[in-house]
């Protein structure tokens, strides 16, 4: 996280999240709850992942973001909720 966010330092504005099982050390069970945003400002996100399954967001949007970034993943495994 820390290289991507000195990549893209001044390009764009970037936001990370930490895994639930790195942070949860308190002896309870996690919540199982993902909040996702799908606009800023008006205009559409896209959300990618390592995993296809699990990308969000306005369609058009995540497909043009394919394309400008060169994504190019296929592991595709169904999303427990």
């Amino acid at each position: 996280m820390d290289e991507l966010e000195e990549y893209f330092r001044g390009r764009i504005q970037t936001t990370f999240g930490i895994g639930t099982n790195l942070t949860n050390d308190l002896g309870v069970a996690p919540l199982s709850m993902v909040v996702t945003v799908a606009a800023a400002n008006g205009l559409a996100v896209a959300k990618l992942s390592d995993n296809t399954a699990k990308a969000s967001g306005d369609p058009n949007e995540n497909d043009r973001m394919k394309r400008l970034t060169g994504y190019a993943a296929t592991f595709s495994e169904s999303c427990r909720y």
